[in-house]
C-alpha cells in the first residue's frame, strides 16, 4: 500500500517539476522575442523553486494581482433603514403570495371534496361527479 502512495506522489512531483520547467522555458522564449510574457511564476532572482530542490509553495514569489476596483460600475448606496424597509416589503409580498396560493389551493380542495362527497337519498355515492373529476384529471395529464 505504501508503494502505491510513494509512486503516486513521485509521479505528481515529477509532473509538477516538468510543468514548471516548461513554463519557465516558455517565458524565457517570449522574453527573447521581445514580447510581454505577463506575470512570471518564479522569483525575481531568476531561479525556479523546483530547481533549488525546495518543494513548498510558500517559498515561491508570485506577483500580486492588480486591484481593479475602478473598473466596476458604482452600486447604489442604500442606508440601513432603506435596506431594512426593502427587505420588509419583499418579505411582505412573498408572504402575501404564499397566502394567496394557500387560499386558492384550499378552495380547490373544498370544491373537489364537495363533488366527491355527493350522495343519493339512500346514501350511495353519486358516480357522475366522480367521473367528471377523473376525466378532468386525465385531460390534465394528457396536456402535460
Amino acid at each position: 500500500m505504501a508503494g502505491n502512495f510513494e509512486r503516486k506522489s513521485r509521479d505528481i512531483k515529477r509532473s509538477l517539476v516538468r510543468r514548471a520547467r516548461m513554463r519557465k522555458a516558455y517565458f524565457k522564449m517570449v522574453e527573447k522575442e521581445g514580447g510581454d510574457p505577463g506575470p512570471k511564476p518564479w522569483s525575481e532572482s531568476g531561479r525556479d523553486a523546483e530547481d533549488t530542490g525546495s518543494d513548498s509553495e510558500d517559498e515561491r514569489e508570485y506577483p500580486r494581482p492588480k486591484d481593479d476596483r475602478g473598473d466596476r460600475t458604482p452600486r447604489p448606496h442604500l442606508t440601513k433603514k432603506q435596506l431594512a424597509k426593502q427587505k420588509r416589503q419583499e418579505a411582505y409580498h412573498k408572504l402575501k403570495e404564499l397566502e394567496e396560493a394557500r387560499l386558492k389551493a384550499e378552495q380547490k380542495r373544498q370544491r373537489k371534496k364537495g363533488t366527491i362527497q355527493k350522495r343519493t337519498s339512500r346514501g350511495q355515492p353519486k358516480l357522475g361527479s366522480r367521473m367528471g373529476l377523473l376525466l378532468e384529471k386525465l385531460k390534465r395529464e394528457q396536456s402535460d
